[in-house]
């Protein structure tokens, strides 16, 4: 998901709510943290639907992950910040958490860590009794933070959490300068992202390099996932009804028949390909390499073959 594919509502919600999710924004272990600020969150109050911030929230939450890969190793840290919430604006947050708990399952990665922060400790009770509906794996690695913006701050600065990366500083006022340069951060990374990715892709069809292969094309390589291409398939069905043809052959013969399976692939416009190093791009392969590709196929057929039957001989005796 990039930014220009978000409707103008999702927009609306990442740019009005105080939420902050960026891959150079990290506690001192070199997690990620992800901020919610739910006394300032403008879904809690109404003015941006629910739908809009979760799709808002899924982008910013994707596209951090996607640029710190780091992330997806040592997961991300969780921190819920809900000075300047009314009773009724905290429940509506932490019931808004709780029914996310599939978002979390959905992402590669996990909650390593979380924070909860809260001015005084009367919604202590309240608190207990909600977080029973989050999951255990989270459940157990929260940690309750109860004071004033700076005890709260300082507290979270000793789990490795500066203030310098808060939204909020220690009166209690939202840094809006701040929120808007974390959204332009994130967006200007994935607009240089795309244009390394297209400039690469250009690099690559120049080098007459292939993205998706055809049905009709011959994959090389070793796996499920090749052998079970649809053109690796009735390669393999071909070489089945010809083999004994094959076996019985003499070198040059064999030679010839490989040539004709090669030529009659290319003409019904399959090609031979291979992956190339970056796992993505495939490039299309010499006679060379297409013949020991055939000529495997047939070897592999029959010693499968050999052992089938030599198995069937033991099970007789």
């Amino acid at each position: 998901i990039r930014w220009e594919d978000l409707q103008q509502d999702a927009r609306d919600a990442i740019s009005n709510s105080p939420v902050s999710l960026l891959p150079t924004i990290t506690d001192s272990s070199g997690r990620m943290i992800a901020m919610f600020f739910t006394g300032y969150c403008t879904v809690m109050r109404g003015l941006v639907a629910p739908k809009s911030h979760t799709q808002g929230f899924w982008y910013m939450l994707m596209s951090a992950i996607s640029q710190s890969p780091e992330s997806q190793r040592k997961g991300i840290v969780l921190l819920v910040y809900t000075h300047g919430a009314t009773a009724q604006l905290y429940l509506k947050s932490i019931n808004s958490f709780t029914r996310t708990n599939w978002l979390w399952d959905s992402v590669p990665t996990r909650i390593s860590a979380a924070h909860l922060c809260l001015k005084n400790r009367i919604f202590q009770p309240l608190t207990s009794s909600l977080l029973m509906l989050v999951t255990k794996h989270v459940r157990v690695r929260l940690r309750l933070h109860y004071g004033a913006h700076m005890e709260v701050q300082y507290e979270l600065e000793s789990f490795g959490i500066p203030r310098s990366v808060l939204l909020i500083d220690a009166d209690g006022n939202l840094r809006h300068d701040r929120r808007s340069q974390h959204l332009k951060q994130l967006v200007a990374v994935e607009t240089e992202r795309d244009s390394h990715q297209e400039a690469a892709d250009r690099q690559h069809h120049d080098d007459g390099c292939i993205l998706v292969p055809k049905e009709s094309d011959i994959l090389l390589g070793k796996g499920y996932p090749t052998q079970t291409h649809a053109g690796n398939v009735e390669l393999q069905t071909l070489i089945q009804s010809i083999e004994e043809r094959h076996r019985e052959a003499n070198k040059t013969t064999k030679t010839t028949i490989t040539n004709q399976i090669i030529h009659d692939i290319k003409s019904n416009g399959g090609r031979f390909l291979q992956q190339q190093e970056d796992g993505i791009w495939w490039k299309e392969v010499d006679d060379g390499k297409a013949r020991s590709k055939v000529a495997m196929a047939f070897r592999n057929l029959q010693r499968a073959t050999s052992k089938s039957k030599k198995k069937s001989k033991r099970e007789r005796q």
